[in-house]
């Protein structure tokens, strides 16, 4: 997703840290160390991906929330869509649908599609223009990042940034996302914001590739601290107990009667990341915030 010269998709500059970055990050590590990824969590929690195609019926998108501009846009239109989505498992039924035919990649929440009707019934939803910056509306949630994917993992390197999952968040967004109506739920009792990550927070790994590429660990997890370490992970969710990261959700390609993509990349069933900065003193010792940025024209 995105252009080449998106953020998302070129290297962070790691010279600009966030000066209250280890507080941050020692507020985060007391949470516990990142979630294990089961394939329970991926179909519950992970995002579906699906690409849709001229020759695929039409859909008429309609929101039961359109407060914001972004959502106005939006309820109403029409847009080719798959037959058989299947949502994310978990309460939030989110999926993601690239409509190849009008150039957008559109994100729906608490989502129903019905294929009798031909109707994507949604809570919420924004759209974010595939080959664009990656971002759309200054209102808009920062949570559009393509996930992390299963040919990601077993091919070595995941070349952009993902979205993260924090326990809780300080309620003050930052730029480049300071203007989003998402605030997620703020930590219990409320801290000091410059002690809790923010919406729209950058947290990436202090590694070279080389260095990562060093370590005596699977390929899955190279892949992934090789993507934290040159583009990083956008603060855009909340709600585990521990911190974690965005996949894909296997359900894409599960709905269509094709094979688990993770079974298929010969992936573990629970992706493991908890110990794979053991060997250089543990992701305390190596996860830093990038300073905010001002958001692209």
């Amino acid at each position: 997703m995105f252009s080449d010269t998106s953020v998302w998709n070129t290297p962070l500059d790691k010279s600009k840290v966030d000066p209250n970055s280890a507080g941050m990050i020692r507020t985060l590590m007391s949470d516990g160390p990142p979630k294990d990824i089961t394939a329970e969590v991926r179909s519950m929690f992970g995002f579906p991906f699906y690409f849709a195609r001229a020759q695929d019926p039409v859909y008429r998108i309609v929101l039961s929330e359109t407060t914001e501009p972004f959502e106005r846009e939006i309820n109403g239109l029409f847009v080719h869509c798959p037959v058989g989505v299947e949502t994310s498992r978990s309460s939030d039924s989110v999926f993601r649908l690239v409509e190849q035919t009008d150039g957008n990649t559109y994100h729906f929440q608490r989502a129903f599609v019905d294929n009798t009707a031909r109707v994507i019934h949604a809570w919420r939803s924004y759209r974010l223009e595939t080959d664009g910056p990656g971002f759309h509306n200054i209102n808009e949630p920062p949570t559009g990042l393509e996930p992390i994917r299963p040919e990601e993992l077993a091919a070595g390197f995941v070349r952009h940034t993902v979205g993260m999952h924090t326990k809780c968040l300080s309620g003050h967004n930052v730029a480049p996302y300071d203007l989003s109506v998402t605030k997620g739920v703020t930590c219990d009792p409320i801290n000091d914001p410059t002690t809790r990550l923010s919406m729209g927070n950058v947290v990436f790994v202090d590694m070279t590739v080389a260095e990562v590429e060093a370590l005596n660990i699977p390929t899955y997890q190279k892949a992934i601290l090789k993507g934290l370490a040159v583009h990083g992970a956008l603060v855009g969710y909340n709600g585990f107990r521990n911190w974690t990261l965005t996949y894909e959700a296997p359900q894409d390609r599960t709905a269509f009667g094709r094979p688990d993509p993770y079974v298929a990349a010969g992936l573990p069933s629970t992706l493991s990341i908890a110990d794979a900065l053991d060997a250089v003193g543990g992701w305390g010792a190596k996860l830093k915030v990038l300073a905010p940025f001002r958001r692209p024209v």
